[in-house]
């Protein structure tokens, strides 16, 4: 009886572990409990499969050799932490982050697995978009509440975090968009983009905006002829701008780019970095993974009072600092370095300068395998290739001002990965079979 209730599960475990990969593609950046839930059963169903994705991407050894030179430091610092419970659940991410990868590279292997691994993370978030849309034109018009903020994201936590990696798929979109010859999937495609797009104008931050911006017209003029190219910049331009002017305070959001030299979000960033810089100096190899809430700032109050004055004022009462500074606790009530508003910083402040050049050599090697490809000839492997590329430009220049590669951040950035690997290892095997 025993054995007869198992067969039919072990005969189609296979079948059961690919619809749950398709599930948790789509559904992962819904939120946070779907996502563990998800990953939990993917991690469990796929264990065995894990080596095939691990012998596939050593095939990569610059890449490989990155990935394991920076989690094996992450890991190790876990010993000198000074927060060591908060650093062993960053450690937890980064080791969900990077199996999910492996767990991509592993199960897709054909070029229907692949496409159907695409269209079903474009289906999450094409529901997260216009999910998020909704919410947000209710804010617009009194219909909510700013506490629905942080919830209409789902997983990806938070607006600036969300701006920036709906971003991506809007590039990736505009990829597939030229990649398709017939007319109903660029329909299909366009119908994906355009919510994601509305969703930057109300609450984006600039920074993701304008290097979004940017890298989307520079790949329209890598692609188009250069009037095609300008047209068609100038019509987005158009729309980008007229979303701004309709939505309430939509235009003044970019009032301080004139003169950042006098805007808070930027000289209250510059403050925190210049803080961190100078407590990391008392950390050769960083204070640990996700230390930022335990750092006791009291010690440097006098530092801090001649070096970041005004960022002080912001949060601190003026009369109490310049008055009775020795009975001021500058953990209270703002935590000025909770936040590091810079994923360089925060891989500098956790990790050391060690941890830093760890990390861009991982950046570095997937944006050179990015390149490599760009010209590859399959074309089933150049839009993997110029999505990547594109997509961690994006993510890089905008982890200038936001911590962006942890948990959410770094499960787009792997899946980039995998896919491009997959549609590798999927063209040599199909040369390999034609041969």
């Amino acid at each position: 009886m025993k054995v007869f209730f198992f067969t039919p599960i072990q005969q189609n475990i296979h079948r059961y572990r690919e619809l749950l990969w398709y599930a948790f593609l789509a559904l992962w950046m819904q939120g946070e409990a779907l996502l563990n839930i998800l990953w939990a059963f993917l991690l469990i169903t796929s264990f065995m499969q894990i080596k095939h994705g691990v012998r596939a991407l050593s095939e990569y050894r610059w890449l490989s050799y990155s990935i394991m030179a920076y989690l094996g430091m992450r890991i190790v610092s876990i010993s000198y932490a000074i927060a060591p419970y908060q650093a062993l659940t960053a450690i937890i991410d980064d080791l969900r982050i990077f199996s999910i990868g492996i767990i991509a590279i592993s199960l897709i292997r054909t070029q229907e697995q692949l496409a159907k691994s695409v269209l079903f993370s474009f289906i999450g978030f094409l529901f997260l978009g216009w999910h998020a849309l909704e919410i947000q034109w209710s804010l617009i018009h009194g219909l909510a509440t700013p506490a629905n903020l942080n919830v209409e994201f789902g997983s990806l936590a938070h607006m600036n975090y969300a701006a920036a990696f709906s971003s991506i798929i809007i590039f990736t979109g505009i990829v597939a968009w030229f990649h398709f010859s017939h007319i109903k999937w660029k329909i299909l495609i366009a119908l994906l983009i355009i919510p994601l797009a509305l969703m930057q104008i109300p609450l984006s931050s600039r920074t993701t905006m304008l290097i979004s911006g940017a890298i989307i017209a520079l790949f329209l003029i890598y692609k188009l002829p250069i009037i095609k190219a300008f047209v068609f910049i100038s019509v987005c331009a158009g729309v980008v701008l007229f979303s701004l002017w309709q939505v309430p305070g939509g235009i003044k959001q970019f009032e301080e780019v004139k003169q950042p030299q006098s805007a808070p979000s930027v000289w209250i960033r510059v403050d925190v970095w210049k803080t961190l810089i100078h407590i990391t100096e008392s950390y050769p190899f960083g204070i640990g993974p996700r230390g930022f809430n335990s750092i006791d700032l009291n010690p440097y109050k006098i530092w801090m009072f001649e070096n970041i004055n005004r960022t002080l004022t912001h949060y601190y009462p003026q009369k109490e600092i310049e008055q009775q500074l020795q009975f001021t606790d500058m953990n209270h009530p703002h935590h000025l370095v909770t936040d590091p508003h810079s994923h360089y910083i925060s891989i500098y402040a956790e990790n050391g300068i060690i941890g830093l050049l760890l990390f861009l050599a991982w950046l570095g090697a997937m944006l050179m395998l990015a390149i490599q490809n760009l010209r590859h000839s399959d074309q089933h492997v150049r839009p993997f290739a110029e999505a990547m590329l594109g997509g961690l430009v994006i993510m890089a220049g905008c982890a200038t001002m936001t911590a962006l590669f942890y948990q959410s951040g770094g499960i787009i950035t792997i899946l980039l990965m995998a896919f491009l690997i997959s549609s590798l290892r999927i063209s040599h095997k199909d040369n390999t079979l034609a041969s």
